[in-house]
């Protein structure tokens, strides 16, 4: 079997799809629709293998690429983590989420996901968690603070009106 590094868009309306191997969201396009990249083995055209892997196959899948690996590839990196579910050549697979066991073989299935957004996120979209640091913005100036149980918002041990910040971001994660 070959190995293929696949994305496509993944429209509200395709369903659901499932497949054995790894696949991430790695954005979203215009419309607000998820950006899948999957690492997948097969031997047939890869793009015939995305569509058997729908429960109703949408009559029009928009591919970003289907590109071949070398043997010895492997999808994970620092942009795509290695999520416990995930197997990848023979690597043994086993993980307790809640009151299920995810083992080696099984696959997880996708729905449509909700969206995580990992760039900005205007205040007046959704606030951040109670308590967790992130970056807000004006447009002006960047900061690390967090949102209080009141709904005020703290930067760098200073007030923060609820009208300064217009954006915030999730922090980075810590390097390697």
């Amino acid at each position: 079997m070959k190995k293929y590094w696949v994305s496509w868009v993944h429209k509200e309306g395709d369903g659901a799809f499932e497949l054995h191997s790894p696949w991430w969201i790695s954005g979203y396009d215009s419309n607000d629709n998820p950006m899948i990249c999957a690492a997948i083995k097969t031997d047939m055209i890869p793009e015939h293998h995305i569509r058997l892997s729908y429960d109703n196959p949408p009559e029009d899948i928009a591919f970003r690429f289907a590109e071949e690996r070398p043997e010895k590839w492997s999808p994970f990196c620092d942009r795509f983590a290695k999520a416990d579910w995930m197997k990848w050549d023979d690597e043994p697979v086993i993980k307790e989420m809640g009151d299920k066991t995810i083992k080696v073989g099984d696959t997880v299935k996708m729905q449509y996901p909700p969206k995580y957004n990992y760039g900005w996120v205007s205040i007046k979209e959704r606030m951040p968690e109670i308590g967790k640091q992130v970056l807000f913005s004006n447009s002006q100036y960047i900061d690390v603070g967090y949102r209080s149980e009141n709904d005020e918002l703290y930067c760098m041990g200073a007030h923060m009106t609820k009208s300064m910040p217009t954006h915030w971001m999730f922090l980075p994660e810590v390097p390697q």
